[in-house]
Formats: C-alpha cells, structure tokens, sequence
C-alpha cells in the first residue's frame, strides 16, 4: 500500500487533519500533501512512523491489519495443462498453506502450477500469488498475465486479451488454444511466484467442532 493510499484512510478515520498528522509523525504538511500527489514517497524513517501511528491508533485497526506482512497465503487449487483450476480442500475443512519467502502486505491466496501450458512463463510445481480481491477493473489487465474467474465459475491462469465484443475477453495460454469470448467475473492480480525449490507448504489443522447433543425425554 502506497501513503497515498493510507494517509486519506488515515485522516477519514481519526477526522485529523493533514497539518495534525503531520505534526504527529514528525514531517511536514507540505510532505504530507506530496505523499497525497505522489510526488514524493516517504523515507524509511518516514514510513516506519506512519506504520507505528496506525499500530498504536485503535480507529485504524483494519488497516493495521492490511501493513501486516504476511508470511503465508492460502494454497486454492491447481492449474492444469490449459485446463481450469480445480479447488481443493481437505475433507475436514483444513486448509493448506504455502509460506512466502518475503513479507507480502494484503490478503493473498495461491494457486499451483501444473502442466507446460504457460511455459516458459511459468514452470509446473511453481505457486502463484495473487491479490485475493480484485483491486481494479477487469478491463485494465487487458496484456497481462493473471487468475481469471468466468461467470461458469471455472478458473484459469491465463493471459488477459479483449473478445468480440465489450464484457468478453480471449483467455491466451503460450502452450494451447485460447479461450474465445469468455465472461470474466473476478480477476486475481499476480503478486509473486514463488518457484518450486523454494516452496514449502503449511498444512493447517481445520478447528475443532463442537458436537451437538440431542435431545433427551425426562
């Protein structure tokens, strides 16, 4: 997350100003405004003090949560050879987890590389990392690379072209035929690989279920 994401979530949840933040972080107003317009980025130093503020502010507890580098993202299927990710989860409603060799900032969810049909690109056994909700339009991945949801509910790792007509899209593999005309209804932005040597898998334990007791006659 940039500070020109979190300085105005900032403001909107405490009502400070630009000048009272500033002062509390020990920067400008003037540094605060070019952080907003992007024409400067905050130092370390800088940043570290906006990510202690948030830490220690009880009304910025969700976005507190979003800073926090993640050391995991949940592993939600397979992608086979030009075919459609098949989810998978454990009978007793575990999950499975891959660990990052990086702090990742987000939700993230995972998907694992099957078959050759998005060589060179991406290579069977490598885990791909994507944002977990989409954060903008499904039209401005159009070139890239990315985990696509149709309205059918399958989902593919693909590349992202435009269809026929306005709300279709051409789903391009390098390695098989295109999918032509599809209705994309979620698209995961790719946020790391993690290649297949370095992947290690978490298996967590689904929380145990409290047993109903029936009902007994007297």
């Amino acid at each position: 997350m940039k500070a020109r994401e979190a300085v105005p979530r900032i403001l909107d949840a405490t009502g400070w100003t630009q000048k009272e933040l500033a002062k509390k972080i020990g920067v400008s107003q003037g540094t605060i405004s070019k952080w907003m317009n992007e024409t400067q980025s905050p130092n370390t130093k800088q940043w570290d003090g906006v990510l202690d503020l948030i830490r220690r502010d009880g009304r910025l507890t969700d976005l507190a949560q979003e800073l926090e580098p993640s050391a995991s993202a949940d592993v939600v299927g397979q992608v086979g050879a030009g075919s459609k990710i098949d989810d998978f989860y454990d009978d007793e409603g575990g999950s499975t987890q891959v660990a990052l060799p990086f702090p990742a900032f987000g939700e993230f969810i995972s998907f694992e590389v099957l078959g050759d049909s998005m060589l060179p690109k991406y290579e069977p056994g490598e885990v791909v990392v994507v944002w977990k909700n989409q954060r903008r339009s499904t039209e401005s991945f159009i070139g890239e690379l990315c985990v696509v949801r149709l309205e059918t509910g399958e989902r593919y790792l693909k590349k992202l072209a435009t269809g026929s007509r306005p709300g279709l899209y051409r789903l391009e593999s390098f390695n098989s035929s295109p999918i032509v005309d599809a209705a994309v209804s979620w698209v995961g932005e790719v946020m790391a690989t993690v290649p297949a040597k370095q992947v290690k898998k978490i298996v967590v334990a689904a929380p145990a279920q409290t047993k109903k007791k029936g009902k007994t006659g007297r």
